[in-house]
């Protein structure tokens, strides 16, 4: 899953939680000159799942990308003939 935003401030942190409200993944925005800003992380989970985040700011623009790979779960090849995932490339599991 990716997401592009404007932003109004310089993007301080990016936190991803479980349902049940643990932190999975924490990513520092850095408060330097550079630009464009970016951080990237790829946890590795239980049961062989694997959890991928990462962020560009760009001036105003945010994209923040979300990757999720569980091998018990089936059907993503479905998404993409239905046009929700245009190649293999943006695909969960190998986002």
């Amino acid at each position: 899953m990716a997401v592009t935003t404007k932003v109004a401030e310089p993007l301080q942190f990016v936190e991803v939680f479980s349902e049940p409200q643990i932190r999975l993944a924490m990513l520092n925005g850095n408060t330097g000159d550079s630009n464009p800003i970016e951080s990237a992380a790829n946890i590795s989970l239980s049961d062989n799942r694997n959890l991928s985040v990462s962020f560009v700011e760009r001036d105003s623009d945010l994209s923040i990308r979300l990757g999720y790979t569980d091998p018990e779960l089936e059907g993503w090849e479905c998404l993409g003939t239905l046009g929700i995932f245009g190649d293999s490339a943006n695909s969960p599991e190998t986002a």
